[in-house]
C-alpha cells in the first residue's frame, strides 16, 4: 500500500497510478532512443577524421596563425605566465580575455616589464606621496607568482635590520615605476615560501648590488641552492610537501620530524594513489594547449607591434640629438 501511494502522481484533478514495472519500461525506451539520437553518421565521422582543417587554424579573435608563430608561442608561457588563461572553467569568458589582454599589452607600452622569474634578484621603484623624492624603491628575491591577467602579482623578499620584509605587486600596478632585474636566475621551486622558515642568509639581498649582466639570447641559469630550514616551530607542514620541495635539504625536514608524524605524513599522502592516474583531475586542473597557443600568440604579435613603435621613438631621438 506504501508503495502504491509512493507511486502515485497528481495531475490537476485525475489521479494516475504507475506501477515499478511501467516506469523501468519507459527507461529502457527512453535510452535506447537517446543512444539513436545521439549517433553520428559513419560517413560524417570518416570526413571529419580525414578532413586536414583544424578548428584551431583560425580564431574569431586573433585570425588565422601558422605553426611558425605556435613554436614560437611555446617559448613565452615560462617568461610571461601573466597571459596564460585561468584554470578555473567558471572564471572563463573569451571576450574578457582578449580585452584583459589588450589592456595588459597597453600597459608594457609605458611600461618596460623584463623577463623574470622566482628567484630572480629584482627591484621595484614605486611612486609613493609620502617617500622622500616621491618614490619608494625595495630590493629583494622574488619568491612567488601568482595569479593571472591583469591580477597577477610578484612577492619581493629580504631581510632588513634582522627582520623579514615581503611586499607583493601587483604586476600592472599602474603607481609601479620601473622594474629592474638585478640577476636573472631561476631556482629548482616555482615557490619559495620556505625561505621564511630558512637563516636570513638565504633572503637576504643588499640594496646597492651591483646589476649582473645577462647576454641577450643565453639560457637563464639555475641555482641549484639546496636550503636548509630552521628548527621546529614552522609556519607551514613541510614534511606534508617533501615529495615536491627540491630546494631544500631535505634531511632538515626529517631531522626536525618525529618518526611517528613521518608515519602520519607518509599514509596522508598514500591515501589517493590513484590521483596520479586521474586523466580527468589532469585535464581539469589544466588549461588546453589551443587556449594557451591562442593567448601567446596575441602577445607575441602585439608585442611586436610594440618593438616597432619604440624603435621608432628612438630613432626620432637619435635624429634630433644628431641635430
Amino acid at each position: 500500500m506504501a508503495l502504491r501511494q509512493g507511486l502515485t502522481v497528481i495531475i490537476g484533478t485525475k489521479v494516475t497510478r504507475c506501477t515499478v514495472a511501467k516506469s523501468c519500461v519507459r527507461g529502457i525506451r527512453g535510452y535506447l532512443k537517446q543512444h539513436e539520437r545521439q549517433a553520428l553518421s559513419k560517413e560524417l565521422l570518416a570526413a571529419y577524421r580525414t578532413s586536414k582543417i583544424s578548428a584551431k587554424e583560425q580564431s574569431p579573435f586573433i585570425g588565422p596563425y601558422t605553426e611558425e608563430e605556435r613554436a614560437t608561442a611555446q617559448k613565452y608561457k615560462y617568461m610571461h605566465p601573466e597571459f596564460m588563461p585561468p584554470l578555473e572553467p567558471e572564471h572563463r569568458d573569451a571576450v574578457r580575455e582578449v580585452l584583459e589582454r589588450e589592456d595588459m599589452i597597453k600597459r608594457r607600452a609605458s611600461l618596460e616589464i623584463p623577463e623574470f622569474y622566482v628567484g630572480t634578484l629584482m627591484a621595484t621603484t614605486l611612486s609613493d606621496p609620502y617617500a622622500d623624492g616621491g618614490e619608494s624603491r625595495f630590493v629583494g628575491i622574488c619568491i612567488q607568482r601568482n595569479s593571472y591577467g591583469l591580477r597577477h602579482n610578484f612577492t619581493l623578499r629580504n631581510v632588513i635590520d634582522k627582520q623579514g620584509i615581503e611586499i607583493m605587486y601587483e604586476l600592472y600596478n599602474p603607481t609601479i615605476k620601473k622594474i629592474e632585474v638585478l640577476k636573472l636566475e631561476k631556482r629548482l621551486d616555482d615557490d619559495l615560501s620556505y625561505l621564511r622558515d630558512a637563516p636570513d642568509i638565504y633572503s637576504t639581498v643588499p640594496f646597492d648590488i651591483e646589476v649582473t649582466p645577462h647576454p641577450k639570447g643565453a639560457p637563464v641559469p639555475i641555482n641549484s641552492t639546496k636550503v636548509l630550514l630552521n628548527p621546529r616551530p614552522w609556519r607551514v607542514k613541510w614534511e606534508l610537501h617533501i615529495n615536491k620541495l627540491k630546494g631544500v635539504d631535505i634531511g632538515s625536514i626529517i631531522g626536525e620530524t618525529s618518526e611517528k608524524r613521518m608515519k602520519r605524513t607518509y599514509h596522508k599522502q598514500n591515501t589517493k594513489p590513484w590521483e596520479k592516474y586521474d586523466l580527468m583531475k589532469m585535464y581539469r586542473e589544466s588549461v588546453c594547449l589551443e587556449d594557451q597557443d591562442e593567448a601567446y600568440i596575441h602577445f607575441i604579435r602585439e608585442h611586436k607591434k610594440l618593438e616597432n613603435i619604440r624603435a621608432d621613438r628612438l630613432r626620432v631621438h637619435h635624429k634630433q640629438e644628431t641635430i
